[in-house]
């Protein structure tokens, strides 16, 4: 497999066209299409649907895009600049979880090491991960994360109703999904069609929520509930977020999971970076030198 295979792919998925993507990188259409036939043989699958001329991403196109666009972030970091003092050492962390503790952690301590860097990936909506790009990995204790056997609790996570503040249910001290039934959502939904598990947990309550908003970004999805029109459901790691947005209330969902560790992972070979060594450090002290920690 090439360099060259995976940034002509990623063109051609991005436009699905080959002849949009032919015109930008200044190839013929038969030397894409034969790049791309060669790439899918190696991977022993089929990335596009083809239907006469027009292509269209299948599931493991997708997937594989989403690795590619990975590799080739990493490739670019990997360019050193002319001036060799610019620089930095520089932390890979990804976010199978939004944790807003975390991300405060990273601001600090970037504070107190102006010479490192961060690269940060987010998935919020369990998108796959080339693991092995990250130095550490902020997940759920029932996600397990292949190869990086170490971990550190850094909270817990519980899930909130978001209410219109002006709404009868907002002065509830708890909310069940079936007192739900009848409001309008704004839900998170994924390339592939899945929506985020609360959807999924209205319909087992006997009902299909009535969708107003739908979006794939968990910032867009901020920003249209913060409006106070509909509602919602986000875990406790985005509380603090929510909490500014003057127009919603936040009520926990009665008869909620049990709570589930959110935790911080890492590999033995992440602890070969001195940087990498430094934030950990600095991590365990601000947890309080928290006591479950699995070496």
């Amino acid at each position: 497999m090439e360099l060259l295979q995976l940034q002509y792919f990623e063109r051609i998925a991005k436009y699905q066209s080959m002849s949009k993507a032919a015109e930008e990188l200044h190839v013929s259409q038969p030397s894409l299409s034969s790049c791309i036939i060669r790439l899918e043989k190696e991977l022993g699958v089929k990335l596009f649907d083809r239907n006469g001329r027009k292509i269209v991403l299948n599931s493991y196109g997708k997937y594989f895009l989403n690795m590619t666009r990975q590799i080739l972030n990493l490739v670019n970091e990997c360019k050193v600049p002319t001036n060799e003092k610019a620089l930095m050492e520089r932390i890979n962390i990804g976010f199978m979880n939004y944790n807003e503790k975390m991300f405060s952690l990273i601001g600090s301590f970037s504070a107190e090491n102006p010479e490192v860097g961060f690269n940060v990936h987010g998935s919020t909506m369990s998108q796959p991960f080339a693991y092995s790009a990250f130095d550490f990995i902020i997940g759920l204790a029932y996600e397990g994360i292949p190869l990086f056997r170490h971990e550190l609790t850094i909270g817990s996570r519980h899930d909130y109703v978001i209410v219109p503040k002006n709404h009868p249910l907002a002065e509830k001290e708890s909310i069940a999904f079936e007192e739900l039934k009848d409001e309008k959502f704004c839900f998170l939904k994924d390339e592939d069609g899945g929506y985020e598990s609360e959807y999924k947990a209205c319909v087992m309550s006997g009902f299909i929520p009535k969708c107003a908003f739908v979006t794939n970004d968990a910032f867009y999805k901020l920003h249209y509930i913060s409006q106070g029109n509909v509602f919602g459901f986000i875990p406790n790691t985005w509380k603090e977020v929510y909490e500014k947005c003057d127009k919603i209330v936040l009520i926990p969902e009665a008869g909620n999971l049990k709570e589930t560790a959110t935790k911080l992972y890492w590999s033995d070979a992440t602890l070969d970076s001195e940087a990498n060594r430094k934030f950990l450090s600095y991590v365990k002290e601000k947890m309080g030198g928290s006591s479950d920690i699995r070496e």
